[in-house]
């Protein structure tokens, strides 16, 4: 094996061992998509963590996230997936999820409950 070979060999394996740490580190920050913003928005914060943390480019956020999802939620996607809308960015990603996870009323509600709080 020449130098270059042996260089080229060592990047893939450290891309590899990178990807590894990444998926590992996901493991368990599973969203099931039960009509619930609070879950939602957890999960969503705690991703957008993980790609801060790894640098996860934006070309990969979409294939990490819907790596993610479980129950209802792997569905939904399944459904997007068939019908051909597939969210090209980490940004319309959560534009779908945020429209079809998060109630309508859910910002309604919680601005009533913070101006009750004072």
């Amino acid at each position: 094996m020449g130098l270059d070979t042996t260089n080229a060999i060592a990047v893939t394996v450290i891309e590899l061992s990178m990807i590894l740490m990444l998926r590992l580190s996901l493991l368990y920050h599973l969203f099931d998509g039960h009509y619930d913003a609070e879950p939602y928005l957890d999960w969503e914060m705690t991703i957008e963590q993980k790609f801060s943390t790894h640098q996860v480019s934006e070309e990969h956020r979409v294939r990490q996230a819907t790596s993610e999802l479980k129950d209802f939620a792997i569905i939904w996607w399944t459904a997007l997936v068939l019908d051909g809308n597939i969210p090209c960015s980490w940004i319309e990603l959560k534009v779908a999820m945020h429209h079809r996870f998060v109630a309508s009323s859910y910002h309604r509600d919680l601005h009533k409950k913070l101006i009750a709080g004072r």
